[in-house]
Parts: C-alpha cells; structure tokens; sequence
C-alpha cells in the first residue's frame, strides 16, 4: 500500500474485508485484540501517509425483522466507532 500511495499518489484506500484479511491464524488469538491491532495499524498508516483508509466490515446476517445493532459486526470495539485522527474530528 505504501507503494502504490508514493508511486500513484493515491490518496483513498479501500479494504474489503476486515474478517476475509484476518483470516484462520487468528483462531488461538483473541479475535477482538487482533481487530483492535488491524484497525489501529491501518489508522497509523493513514496519518503517516496522509490518505484516507476505508474499512468494509460487514455485518453477520440477521432475521428480516431484525435491524442492525452495534452487536451485528464482530468486533465492535473500534472498528465499529467513528474515529478521526487524534486531535481531528470524525472521519
């Protein structure tokens, strides 16, 4: 990603997926740790490279009656917030 950032002067990153990029290694780790890790490791490079960093997370399958809460992604902790860098408001 830095390279293309540099090289292209790309300014907007989209990943899609969160859960498909962590993968089956995570299994022996707490998964809510590892999200935490991730999410806080891209927030990083965001600032470092002044681009925007766009995380798809989508949301386990509910009833038809059922509306989506916070719950309904896993790993709510911080992936599920609206964070700006530090000192910066919202993203």
């Amino acid at each position: 990603m830095q390279h293309a950032v540099y090289m292209y002067d790309i300014s907007h990153i989209v990943i899609d997926n969160l859960q498909f990029m962590m993968g089956q290694e995570h299994l022996t780790v707490d998964k809510f740790s590892a999200q935490d890790y991730i999410v806080g490791t891209f927030r990083k490079f965001a600032t470092d490279n002044s681009c925007h960093v766009t995380l798809v997370i989508h949301p386990r399958k509910e009833d038809d009656d059922k509306e989506l809460q916070t719950a309904s992604i896993f790993g709510t902790a911080k992936a599920s917030l609206k964070q700006g860098p530090p000192g910066g408001s919202g993203m």
